[in-house]
């Protein structure tokens, strides 16, 4: 059973408390399904942004605003979430109190009375909850399902009387409850499930409100669904509808054909539970009973859980808090991936019915992360090839210990990307990408002099100047800026742009170092140590000139060198702009909630230097506020393009904002 994951989440008392029982929760957390969808509409009040940049942000119709939130409720809901995402181990989701109830149904193999897993009547009388249900304490959809479940299967072996008793109590007092939940917060399939279950219950004379006015509309919901679906096209594939085969009435032996070599057909367990009653089928039993076995004589809700983890990661990211959760996210995606197919993927790992949401969910997910290394590869290789070992080495090697330490190279996938936005050719761009890097690790390596901010760490490394001397970083500091000016000219010039569009890219480029651009940021940056008096006005200037205004120049020369309009060239110049306001944000944040080993350089430089930052004129929370401003101002920008190559720097917006380094 999945969960639709909004911020209504939030108010759940799962993440109102700390997360004493990692294990016992993660159903509440992980079994998710989206339901609903619409884009993010965000705010932006900056001064430094053009007038009627107003939007309002939500996600699946609920405004994302956590000011409100105290700091330790937030911390526990951080904490809840991440350890949820640590527990998932091979793929499996916490146990299942429905499934269980399938698996307590199952009739013994060998002919004799009773249960094939006796153990799991133990488990159902031992973890009904104080109020008489069983299922997730905090999802009402969950609890009555499972609630009806576990008596149909306690009253089918007439045991525990009191259990049933209690459970029937329970049913008889909040079935009226159904018409008054969201649907999207029911369990997938409830539909189907429910009634199934209510004619079970109904045949075993068991004391049910069946004419409750609630189920009017389940049972419609129930003949929808099934009159939209050919019972030959289930027979003949695997196809998610399977999901509640259990209660479809579907022809048994013609399902045992979709089954793989090893007994499994769909969604493990109820279905492989499901054809185990229907059949005795062995595979399909000795399946169910690794499972069961695997996970100490109980079943969890769906195994592996693939695209529960993806729900997950879709929505931390549209709740646009993914940023606390990168290492995780990351260990999710590798599994999730490990199990990506060229027909794309579904709910378990082995599911041979694939599904479209699924699929597409999947590749939203890994498209950017593919996009970011291939790009990011390509300028490493570019870079390496323009700048060889040569006479003099001390000056050289200096030059390429920094130009190619790594890093997000975000400005020049930001020139590419910007490339292929107006439809140009990537290629073209390429000594672009090149030039903005060399500019931008001159900036780095003079910003970590003594007689600037003095830094002795970079990228996890000494920073130039303790690893090659003071004066030899001063000289590669130089010495890249000249070569970026070479090398964009010389590239451009033999690589067949017009000389118009590569003399205003290089004119460009010039413009974002000198006393309009980085300097001109930097040496206000430095002048503003210790004011006191310096405010969001002068802060704003500092970073649109030492941070944006390159991040700026790398768009908007890719524009530029892909024949890019002029309409088009300011829309990407507007978008670049904030994602560099955006990116110093998130630094600021960065730099007084991560450590050294974090972020892979000096932490809490800019607090001991006692410099401007957002965070010290906004807050931390406000930073973060301002910094989901700039991210839907950044989109809106993108809204004339076609949304195809739009799509990587939508992404790279939320690449920024999710970085934790």
């Amino acid at each position: 059973m999945m969960l639709a994951f909004s911020v209504a989440l939030l108010r759940l008392p799962l993440f109102g408390q700390p997360m004493a029982d990692a294990h016992a929760r993660r159903r509440a957390f992980l079994h998710l399904h989206a339901r609903q969808r619409p884009g993010p509409v965000l705010v932006s009040t900056s001064p430094y942004l053009e007038s009627g940049d107003r939007h309002g942000q939500s996600v699946d119709g609920h405004r994302k605003d956590t000011k409100d939130v105290p700091t330790s409720e937030m911390t526990s809901i951080i904490d809840a979430i991440r350890a949820a995402l640590r527990s998932s181990g091979e793929g499996e989701i916490s146990i299942s109190a429905y499934d269980m109830a399938l698996v307590a149904l199952l009739k013994n193999l060998d002919g004799n009375h009773g249960p094939q897993f006796p153990s799991s009547i133990g488990w159902i009388t031992q973890n009904q909850l104080p109020d008489g249900s069983w299922g997730d304490g905090t999802t009402f959809g969950d609890r009555i399902i499972s609630t009806l479940a576990c008596v149909v299967a306690l009253t089918s072996w007439n045991i525990q009387t009191n259990n049933c008793n209690r459970g029937l109590l329970f049913i008889q007092e909040n079935m009226w409850r159904i018409a008054d939940k969201e649907h999207d917060w029911m369990p997938v399939g409830f539909e189907i499930a429910l009634p199934s279950f209510l004619e079970m219950a109904k045949v075993m004379g068991l004391d049910i409100p069946y004419d409750e006015p609630a189920l009017k509309e389940i049972y419609a919901q129930r003949d929808r669904v099934l009159t939209q679906i050919s019972r030959d096209v289930l027979h003949d594939m695997t196809t998610t509808t399977l999901n509640k085969e259990d209660a479809v009435h579907l022809d048994w032996e013609k399902l045992l054909r979709l089954r793989s070599s090893d007994g499994f057909i769909l969604r493990p367990p109820s279905a492989e539970d499901t054809a185990t009653n229907q059949t005795g089928d062995k595979k399909c039993f000795d399946y169910l009973d690794g499972i069961f076995q695997k996970f100490s004589k109980t079943i969890p809700g769906i195994y592996h859980d693939v695209v529960e983890r993806l729900w997950a990661i879709d929505r931390l990211k549209r709740l646009d808090i993914s940023r606390q959760f990168r290492s995780e996210i990351e260990d999710c995606l590798d599994y999730i991936y490990s199990h990506w197919t060229p027909d794309g993927t579904c709910e378990p790992k082995k599911s041979q019915g694939k599904d479209i949401i699924d699929a597409a969910t999947t590749e939203e997910v890994f498209n950017f992360e593919q996009y970011m290394a291939s790009k990011a590869a390509a300028v490493n290789a570019a870079l390496d090839r323009a700048l060889p070992l040569r006479r003099p080495e001390s000056l050289v090697e200096s030059m390429r210990y920094s130009l190619l330490a790594g890093g997000k190279r975000v400005r020049p996938v930001l020139a590419l990307a910007a490339c292929e936005l107006v439809g140009g050719d990537v290629a073209a761009a390429v000594p672009v990408a090149c030039a903005v890097e060399m500019v931008h690790t001159m900036s780095l390596v003079h910003d970590d002099l003594p007689c600037m901010d003095d830094d002795a760490l970079r990228r996890g490394r000494p920073t130039n100047h303790v690893a090659f001397g003071e004066s030899t970083a001063l000289l590669a500091g130089d010495a890249l800026l000249a070569f970026a000016f070479e090398h964009v000219a010389r590239e451009l010039g033999s690589g067949g742009v017009p000389v118009a569009r590569a003399l205003r890219a290089v004119a460009e480029l010039g413009g974002a170092v000198g006393a309009d651009g980085l300097a001109a940021g930097q040496v206000v940056d430095l002048s503003s140590e210790g004011n006191p008096a310096v405010g969001m006005a002068t802060l704003e200037y500092i970073h649109v000139h030492k941070t944006a205004r390159l991040l700026e120049a790398a768009a908007v020369c890719g524009a530029i060198v892909g024949g890019g309009t002029e309409e088009e060239v300011e829309s990407i110049r507007r978008y670049a702009r904030r994602i560099g306001l955006l990116f110093q944000v998130v630094d600021d944040v960065l730099d007084v909630t991560c450590t050294s080993e974090q972020l892979g350089k000096t932490a809490g430089k800019d607090l001991t230097a006692d410099k401007a930052t957002y965070p010290k004129l906004m807050g931390v929370d406000g930073a973060r506020v301002y910094a989901a401003e700039l991210v839907g101002s950044a989109e809106a920008e993108l809204d004339r393009f076609d949304a195809d190559r739009a799509a990587p720097l939508r992404h790279l917006a939320r690449f920024i904002t999710d970085r934790q380094h």
